[in-house]
């Protein structure tokens, strides 16, 4: 599946259900929490395929050595969706605080 998200970015944490310990071992994403994607990278798993990794303003872990090389532990795409920012628009509001009631005939 392609990536298609992009530096600078906002997501929004989908998954945060770490397993085998990985939670223990560097900083980990919460369900709910929006987070800035600061870089994307791809690369060669051992034994499958190629793998998108996500790292983030707001987590920073510190570089190791894992089986796959030496890179800062990061997180797959699927963990996150994108933020929908939506500009707030109160024309209508306004509209209804200026206008004039109408006349009831008496």
């Amino acid at each position: 599946m392609e990536c298609t998200f992009q530096v600078g970015q906002k997501v929004v944490c989908v998954d945060d259900r770490f397993t085998c310990g990985w939670d223990r071992i560097v900083k980990t994403p919460v369900k709910g929490q929006v987070y800035t994607i600061r870089q994307l990278f791809t690369f060669k798993a051992c034994t499958g395929p190629v793998v998108t990794i996500i790292l983030l303003d707001e987590i920073v872990n510190p570089v190791r050595k894992w089986d796959a090389g030496v890179m800062e532990a990061g997180f797959v795409p699927r963990r996150f969706r994108p933020v929908v920012e939506r500009k707030t628009d109160i024309s209508i509001f306004t509209a209804l605080l200026t206008s004039q009631p109408e006349q009831v005939p008496a």
